[in-house]
């Protein structure tokens, strides 16, 4: 498959995780700061971190190929239209999911194409480019959205863990507490029959 392919690429498995990449990937990835790691959600660049993380999300949960056309990379006179292909990958283990992330470049960025049809007038080209771009922001916030309740969901279970734990470290301090009130108790009994036995030795010893 992927000699139909000369642009840059990746593969990932289901976390992320790059399993093997082509040469060219610089323009669509860098280092992140820290630790190195290889992960594709750690390591694309800010611009299109969002839409790659949603594309791979959407193709490893339904198995579907997905090409998004409409995406720009780099700044300035460096900006390129970045057409993303992610297409699912099969393997021997159905729950070993993983996919091919295709970076294709074209010279002309999208904004140049969105800025020469707003110059002609509402034509075709520029709804398209319009609802390119309003898909684009729908997919991003949404992308945002599950990203918020996942780290609510996550938070959510810190929360219950913490409450769990405070529980029962309170129950164990009540039963310390317990244990120590039993000891005095039987420290106490204890001096008493201590008393006791002196007092009867002294009892039993002659004057």
């Amino acid at each position: 498959m992927l000699e139909r392919y000369s642009p840059a690429y990746v593969i990932v498995d289901a976390d992320f995780e790059i399993l093997e990449a082509s040469s060219g990937t610089g323009a669509f990835l860098e280092l992140p700061r820290g630790r190195p790691e290889a992960n594709l959600d750690a390591m694309a660049r800010t611009e299109m971190a969002v839409d790659i993380k949603a594309a791979v999300s959407k193709v490893l949960s339904t198995g579907e190929r997905l090409v998004r056309d409409d995406l720009v990379v780099g700044q300035a006179e460096e900006r390129r239209h970045l057409t993303l292909v992610v297409e699912p990958l099969p393997t021997a283990d159905p729950a070993d999911r993983r996919c091919l992330v295709v970076f294709q470049t074209d010279p002309a960025a999208l904004a140049e194409a969105t800025e020469k049809a707003r110059r002609r007038g509402g034509d075709d080209e520029l709804v398209r480019a319009l609802e390119l771009e309003l898909q684009t922001t729908k997919e991003r916030l949404q992308s945002t959205l599950e990203e918020l309740e996942t780290s609510n969901e996550e938070l959510r279970a810190s929360n219950e863990e913490l409450s769990s734990v405070n529980e029962e470290l309170q129950s164990s301090n009540e039963e310390l507490e317990t244990s120590k009130e039993e000891l005095q108790s039987i420290n106490e009994e204890l001096r008493t029959v201590n008393n006791e036995l002196s007092a009867r030795v002294e009892e039993l010893s002659p004057a």
